[in-house]
């Protein structure tokens, strides 16, 4: 889901996304060797071949980031501490021991219990956050250098939480790493949850404690995701989909589907 004026990389393996480009403008692509761009894309936008776009991505995403960076200011209340440029709508509660920000905003009727952290979120109305839950981590996204050691590619995107979504306790919600991880409207998620860079939770999407989810994840609505269950980066688990408890899926899951073991196997959901 690009934007305009935005910058990014695209390694062979995801060439496919590359139609998901057509019609933006003034953006800054490092492409592996290799891959065709259409010659309109390549006009309208800066296309910059290397061997290694991951790591020319990072090391620019570095130097982006001294530039435009600026230290946020905190500010203590009743034993949180919530940054200046944080939006707190009305008859919200946040508990103590939390740190709210930057870039952080909330809506009205929130319910945020002790030891939460927030870090650049937009998060919609009756808002339940259990305890000790991380919401904008930082992706585990990773390049290799010259000498073929990891290093880290800065995350620079966000999440945004629609409205009566409930996190529970100890989950972990990563930032985008260059665009939003989502959760729609009713979203519920159970403790110890872990939500991947770039996922998208549609609305009333339940997940049970446990689960993990690799980024760039999509989960349709109505679907269920038992304990423990783990979903490969990448995959689309479609619309009232469930998935069994510790099924592993490596796989794309068609809609009212369910899926259990590991590897998950599918067969259809039995209706009343």
């Amino acid at each position: 889901m690009p934007k305009n004026n935005t910058f990014m990389f695209v390694a062979k393996k995801v060439e496919h996304l590359i139609v998901n480009l057509v019609g933006h403008q003034e953006c800054l692509i490092f492409a592996e060797q290799g891959i065709e761009f259409p010659e309109d894309l390549k006009k309208d936008n800066a296309v910059i071949y290397t061997k290694s776009p991951q790591l020319e991505y990072a090391q620019f995403a570095e130097r982006f980031l001294k530039e435009v960076y600026s230290e946020v200011e905190f500010i203590e209340q009743d034993g949180s501490y919530i940054s200046i440029d944080c939006k707190v709508g009305k008859n919200a509660h946040i508990g103590k021991g939390c740190i709210i920000g930057p870039e952080v905003t909330i809506g009205d009727n929130a319910e945020i219990l002790s030891g939460v952290v927030i870090k650049y979120a937009k998060i919609g109305n009756e808002f339940f956050c259990n305890e000790k839950a991380v919401i904008g981590s930082n992706s585990f996204t990773m390049a290799e250098n010259e000498n073929g050691d990891l290093v880290r590619m800065p995350s620079m995107g966000a999440v945004e939480i629609g409205d009566h979504v409930e996190i529970g306790v100890q989950d972990v919600i990563e930032r985008g790493s260059c665009g939003i991880t989502r959760l729609d409207d009713y979203v519920k998620l159970d403790a110890l949850v872990s939500v991947g860079h770039e996922s998208q939770l549609n609305k009333n999407v339940r997940i049970a404690s446990g689960a993990n989810l690799g980024g760039f994840s999509q989960i349709g609505e109505n679907t269920f995701i038992g304990l423990g269950a783990i979903i490969h980066n990448r995959l689309k688990i479609g619309k009232q989909a469930m998935i069994g408890m510790g099924a592993v899926v490596i796989k794309d899951v068609p809609e009212e589907m369910s899926v259990f073991g590991n590897p998950a196997k599918a067969m259809p959901v039995l209706k009343k």
